[in-house]
C-alpha cells in the first residue's frame, strides 16, 4: 500500500505543516488584535497583501531556489497554495459587498469541519491513485473522477454537518 501512495505517506508533515501555517495565518489575519470583523475592508486588504507577498515569495523560490513540487509538499508548493487560497478568500470576501449575500449550507458545513474535510479529501485521493494510474488517464475519464470525488466530499460533510456533528477536538 505505502508504494502506490508514497507521495501521501512522504509528503504527510508538509501539509500538516501547510495546514497548520493556513490556521495561524488566519488568526493572525482575523482574529488578532486588529481585526474586529472579518468582513471589513482592512480584513480584505491583509488577506490581499499577505496573498500579494506570498506569490512574491513562490515566484522567487520557484526561480531561484526549489521547483514547485506536490509531491514532496515543499515550500514553493505550500507558499503557491497558501497565495491561491487567500486569493481566493479575498474574492470571497470581497462578496460581502454585495447585497443580501448570505454563506451557503456547504460553506458552512466545510467551516465547520475543516480538518476533517481536509482528511478525508487526503483518504479520497489515496483511494484514487491505488484505483486509477492517473497518469494516463484521459481527460473525459478525469473529470468523472474529480465530478464524483467532489460530490462524494461534499456529500459526507455535508450530512456530517446536517447530523449535528463537529468533527473538531478543540
Amino acid at each position: 500500500i505505502i508504494s502506490k501512495n508514497k507521495e501521501g505517506v512522504y509528503s504527510t508533515l508538509g501539509y500538516w505543516g501547510m495546514y497548520l501555517l493556513g490556521v495561524h495565518l488566519g488568526y493572525r489575519l482575523f482574529y488578532a488584535k486588529h481585526s474586529y470583523t472579518p468582513s471589513t475592508t482592512s480584513s480584505i486588504a491583509r488577506v490581499f497583501l499577505v496573498s500579494l507577498l506570498l506569490w512574491i515569495v513562490t515566484i522567487l523560490v520557484d526561480n531561484y531556489v526549489e521547483r514547485i513540487s506536490r509531491r514532496t509538499c515543499n515550500m514553493p508548493y505550500v507558499t503557491w497554495v497558501l497565495a491561491q487560497d487567500l486569493q481566493a478568500l479575498g474574492v470571497i470576501m470581497l462578496s460581502s459587498y454585495i447585497p443580501m449575500n448570505k454563506l451557503s449550507s456547504l460553506e458552512e458545513a466545510i467551516d465547520q469541519n475543516l480538518l476533517a474535510t481536509f482528511l478525508l479529501a487526503n483518504v479520497f485521493t489515496g483511494m484514487v491513485n491505488l484505483a486509477v494510474d492517473t497518469i494516463f488517464a484521459s481527460p473525459l475519464s478525469s473529470l468523472v473522477i474529480l465530478t464524483a470525488y467532489a460530490f462524494a466530499l461534499s456529500a459526507i460533510i455535508g450530512t456530517i454537518h446536517f447530523s449535528g456533528f463537529r468533527l473538531k477536538f478543540w
